[in-house]
């Protein structure tokens, strides 16, 4: 049912379904957290998958993940990739990655909800590090009430506005993406794709 809200009390959901893609280190639970930690230098990478979700017509989702990692330069040698696909033959689809340093809430917009819609977590790591997940939640939007655009970052720097807005159609919006110091925008992903840009602002 939506929306959903999984917080791992209970360990991993029965319903999930877990594939070791390189290497034999798999999700667990620990402290009602999920977790994918390895402890060798080997590059090893697992995916989970959710529960299908089914949307109704007419709606935007969003997906949240509260991620409690350490913000260390040897965490960054791992990342957390989301993927969707809308059927069970279809090919994964590439939706958003979080570097496994990443120590805050992200969240993303759902691209092409339908009435069969998965999403999978995909571990990747290429030394000793640990991915931490506290809470995992899926809420829907009207497509009516307007644009929906839900924004984050890794946690080394700031976006303005930051989390889910609505906007009405037609509307001109503007975005500033300011790293902190040290750091430089990296990469800009809007709807799973990698767009281009200049400065500090997207329009």
């Amino acid at each position: 049912t939506l929306p959903y809200v999984e917080e791992f009390d209970n360990g991993i959901p029965e319903c999930w379904i877990q594939e070791n893609i390189a290497g034999n280190t798999s999700w667990t639970s620990d402290n009602s957290s999920l977790v994918y930690n390895t402890t060798n230098n080997d590059t090893t990478s697992s995916r989970i998958v959710l529960t299908p979700f089914e949307f109704a017509d007419s709606v935007n989702a969003t997906i949240k993940i509260k991620l409690n990692n350490t913000p260390s330069a040897e965490q960054s040698n791992g990342r957390l990739t989301l993927y969707y696909k809308t059927g069970n033959n279809s090919e994964w689809k590439y939706l958003q990655h979080y570097m496994a340093n990443t120590n805050s809430e992200v969240i993303a917009v759902l691209p092409e909800v339908s009435k069969f819609y998965l999403i999978s977590l995909v571990a990747e790591s290429y030394s000793a590090n640990k991915i931490s997940i506290d809470q995992i939640s899926i809420e829907t939007y009207n497509y009516a009430d307007g644009l929906i655009i839900a924004s984050s970052t890794d946690g080394n720097g700031t976006i303005s506005p930051n989390g889910v807005n609505t906007y009405a159609w037609g509307d001109n919006i503007s975005y500033t993406l300011m790293p902190n110091e040290g750091y430089e925008i990296d990469s800009l992903y809007i709807d799973g794709k990698n767009i281009a840009f200049e400065g500090n602002t997207h329009e």
